[in-house]
């Protein structure tokens, strides 16, 4: 928190010169604020007295200017950053102050000195007294509509797809504004926080989301109802399935497709209904969806609709239809992999400490690397030397590293491996390339540090680096131009390979469920002359969110702050990364869970002249 603090200030003290000494900058002239609506109510001489003005200064001025600086935490740059807010503002700031206070009706000056013991007493009373984020079921109308602006503003301040996606969002704003006004009062939450959430799934972005903790599932019947069969993309259709002795077999054996529901086909359905994946990849928003129609009384309960009475489904041979109504059941049935089941075996293996079952030698000169997830290597602290130790050994000409079904993580593994993929004549190789959403450009941002991102300039990077950016950036151009004064400068990640070894052919294998650090992994690869990507494409998406909660209904909006893009400036986002081997799972795979697609991939590679 230090560093955060620290960083702030600095970001405050830049809004414009100002020669305050750093002795005063830590300081404050009271003890404590409370709020009254915008009114600053100040602990001072053991007294709770409204502040008017400071040195002069009226303090509806001062608060003014950090809501209009600091929209989300105006109250806390008041009240902590006093000092570096006022230098902002071109005001000359002493260690005494004449404070302007109400008291009994009257207005009355009452000196006092900035001291850093008053402001620790600050941070200490707001540590103490965080915003109230309590559950709250109902709101009015008045405080519907001001949640509903208030959320407006967050998009368009803070979410970096606001303009870079969509133009629907501000319509869609207009008309839930207008809508609302109809609903029954008072208004319910739980709705609302779901037409919020349908809004947000405009900018296309899976790091974002609206959430409400007061929602109970229990209060809604429909929340359990689920379809009587599995499901499960296939190509471009949807499965119907049901459990057999060896997996799985078709639901219908003459009619195995899943054509529509209530005579809406199973493409319109999703994407009118299962709305946060609408914007995904195709591979990705077909799966996606098909996991969310499972449990398709979620769906109804999301959208605020009610759910029928009955459901008519009908299936298909790709040239015949039978079409069945059936009752929804609350039996927990859905459809996975044994593949996918293996990587939460492997998942819980690893928690427990036991790596051995990502590492396989898969025949003469295949090393195989399988990662469920992407791990921070700080809570897993035996991995990587585990990881290093079996490559290092290797002699294999290939590797094969397998992200399917990897939801994502941290970014620990690309840098660990960058070493044992990038050719050393590739390195250092400029892997991603990302903006941050901000009103101060020029600075560099901790949370981008932590995705190993820097500024062309930063510590982290010497001059071969730099050469490496410089070169890279003269042919880099973004597939679709932004308000570039919006975000800050670029950051760059970069993979090197300080090694001189010589590096395997190598195929990252992922499929349509590689979600966002995995296909960050996947696509800062792509590109090299030794690496292939094999499999269907990643569900993409690359977020750097925040959370902030709307004043009345304490709705919690999650919003990223980040535009990233792949080396042929395509975002991660709504695009995800396109295989150079297409191979999708096969209906056998599916069915009987034998891994086709790897077995597929090892011909390939035993076999490379029959491609």
């Amino acid at each position: 928190m230090n560093i955060l603090r620290s960083f702030l200030l600095w970001v405050i003290g830049s809004l414009s010169l100002w020669s305050q000494s750093d002795d005063l900058n830590k300081t404050a002239p009271f003890q404590a604020v409370k709020w009254q609506a915008r009114q600053p109510v100040v602990l001072v001489q053991n007294q709770w007295l409204p502040l008017v003005a400071i040195d002069g200064t009226k303090t509806e001025e001062i608060v003014q200017f950090c809501r209009t600086q600091f929209p989300f935490k105006w109250k806390k740059r008041f009240s902590e950053d006093l000092v570096p807010v006022l230098g902002a503002m071109g005001k000359a700031v002493t260690e005494e102050v004449t404070l302007s206070v109400l008291k009994e009706k009257r207005l009355k000056e009452i000196r006092s000195i900035y001291t850093r013991n008053n402001r620790q007493q600050v941070l200490s009373f707001n540590r103490k007294h965080k915003p109230d984020t309590k559950v709250v079921s109902e709101i009015t109308l008045d405080q519907a509509l001001s949640d509903i602006a208030e959320f407006e503003q967050i998009i368009k301040e803070r979410s970096s797809y606001y303009r870079y996606r969509t133009t629907a969002f501000s319509s869609a704003i207009k008309t839930l504004k207008s809508s609302v006004a109809k609903w029954k009062q008072p208004i319910q939450v739980a709705e609302l926080s779901f037409e919020l959430a349908k809004i947000m799934a405009l900018l296309g972005d899976r790091h974002s989301s609206v959430r409400w903790k007061g929602f109970r599932s229990s209060e809604y019947p429909a929340y359990t109802k689920r379809l009587p069969f599995a499901i499960v993309p296939y190509d471009t259709k949807v499965l119907a399935l049901k459990k057999s002795e060896n997996g799985w077999e078709y639901y219908k054996a003459d009619f195995p497709f899943l054509e529509a529901i209530n005579g809406v086909q199973i493409s319109d359905f999703i994407d009118a209904m299962a709305y946060r994946s609408r914007l995904a990849p195709k591979e990705a928003k077909l799966k996606r969806g098909s996991t969310s129609l499972q449990r398709i009384g979620q769906l109804y309960v999301k959208n605020n609709l009610p759910l029928p009475e009955h459901f008519k489904f009908t299936f298909s041979n790709g040239n015949e239809i039978q079409t069945e109504t059936l009752a929804l059941t609350e039996e927990r049935i859905g459809y996975y992999s044994q593949v996918e089941m293996e990587n939460y075996q492997l998942v819980n293996a690893m928690r427990q400490g036991n790596h051995q079952g990502i590492y396989k030698q898969l025949g003469t000169g295949i090393d195989y690397l399988r990662f469920p997830s992407m791990i921070h290597l700080d809570e897993q602290p035996d991995l990587a030397r585990f990881i290093q130790s079996k490559l290092d050994a290797s002699n294999a000409s290939s590797l094969i590293i397998d992200l399917r079904f990897n939801p994502g993580g941290v970014r620990d593994l690309i840098q660990l491996l960058s070493p044992y993929i990038v050719p050393p004549s590739e390195s250092p190789w400029v892997a991603n390339v990302a903006y941050l959403r901000t009103d101060e450009p020029s600075k560099r941002f901790g949370s981008m540090s932590s995705r190993y991102l820097y500024p062309k300039n930063a510590e982290e990077f010497n001059e071969e680096d730099r050469e490496a950016i410089e070169k890279f950036s003269k042919h880099f151009t973004t597939a679709k131009g932004f308000e570039k004064t919006l975000f800050s400068i670029p950051h760059y990640m970069l993979l090197r390979n300080d090694t001189g070894k010589r590096v395997p052919k190598v195929y990252i294998l992922v499929n349509e469920e590689s979600f966002s650090a995995a296909t960050v992994f996947t696509s800062a690869f792509k590109g090299l002359p030794n690496v292939q990507i094999v499999g269907v494409r990643t569900d993409g998406s690359s977020g750097n969110s925040k959370k902030i909660y709307l004043s009345a209904s304490k709705i919690r909006v999650k919003v990223s702050t980040m535009l990233s893009f792949q080396r042929n400036g395509q975002t991660l986002d709504g695009v995800g990364t396109q295989p150079d081997i297409e191979i999708s799972a096969s209906k056998n795979q599916l069915l009987t869970g034998e891994d086709d697609q790897l077995k597929q991939l090892l011909e390939i590679i035993k076999a490379p002249t029959k491609r």
